[in-house]
């Protein structure tokens, strides 16, 4: 389905205005830490969370976000941030991956789309969202326990 004029060109810009207020980096800069190793990020979108993550604990980042148009401007803060990343325009319950196959995965502002989660049983699962977003698989209580928890 074809996206519209707004679609395309108006709302990147918009939702990335919104979701950068200052109660979401805070957020962001207490979660998005915690990431390590290979990453998988639902809902990367504009790549807000990218000033976050560190380079000295994450080796690579598999950023998926079905709008192509978020791709853009996830770009510029991609190459500040140092890290291999790549982009991958699906939805999450469309990508190819193995489960266990991640060290991390980071979902912020997005509902967790995928019935299990592809991090390996080691993993970590850094998310947070706001109410109207909070339609998490059931598992994703267990995951964010499960982070807390671990060093």
């Amino acid at each position: 389905m074809a996206q519209s004029w707004y679609e395309r060109n108006l709302l990147p810009y918009l939702l990335d205005i919104a979701f950068d207020a200052k109660p979401s980096r805070k957020q962001r800069a207490k979660v998005i830490p915690l990431a390590r190793g290979r990453v998988l990020e639902f809902g990367i979108g504009t790549g807000l969370n990218m000033p976050f993550d560190d380079r000295s604990r994450v080796r690579r980042i598999v950023g998926v976000d079905p709008s192509m148009h978020m791709h853009r401007l996830a770009l510029k803060r991609i190459r500040r941030a140092g890290i291999e990343v790549e982009l991958v325009g699906l939805c999450a319950k469309a990508l190819p991956i193995a489960d266990a196959s991640f060290d991390t995965v980071v979902s912020t502002y997005t509902p967790c789309a995928r019935s299990r989660t592809p991090s390996r049983p080691s993993g970590r699962c850094a998310a947070f969202s706001s109410p109207a977003a909070s339609s998490c698989s059931p598992n994703m209580d267990e995951h964010r326990m499960r982070t807390s928890s671990a060093g």
